[in-house]
């Protein structure tokens, strides 16, 4: 059996696999211009931002469709993540900054 505290650490990992993100990219200012513009605060925008992200990280790619980003976000959340710069223009869709499959930040 298993210890509870190893079970607890696999899990982590596990999930922290697919959702890491790098947080010197996220910019609390951005997070709260977000939150502004789509009705609610800094914080919820981070954990809509973390599960769409994590849809990025099962596809291994930080490309989505703006339909997937209003879901997550909201209406208009595509928009507002290209009008604060934590998204841009790509075929299919938008592509996310922030996560680590985004590398045009660097």
């Amino acid at each position: 059996m298993t210890h509870p505290k190893e079970a607890l650490a696999s899990r982590r990992t596990a999930a922290s696999a697919v959702t890491a993100i790098e947080t010197s990219t996220i910019q609390m200012e951005k997070l709260g211009l977000l939150g502004e513009l789509l009705g609610y605060n800094r914080y919820e925008a981070l954990g809509r931002l973390c599960h769409l992200w994590n849809l990025c990280g099962r596809r291994s790619s930080a490309v989505v469709s703006v339909a997937e980003a209003d879901e997550f976000l909201g209406t208009g959340g595509a928009d507002a993540l290209l009008a604060i710069d934590l998204a841009v223009q790509f075929p299919g869709g938008i592509r996310l900054r922030g996560s680590l499959l985004d590398r045009s930040h660097h």
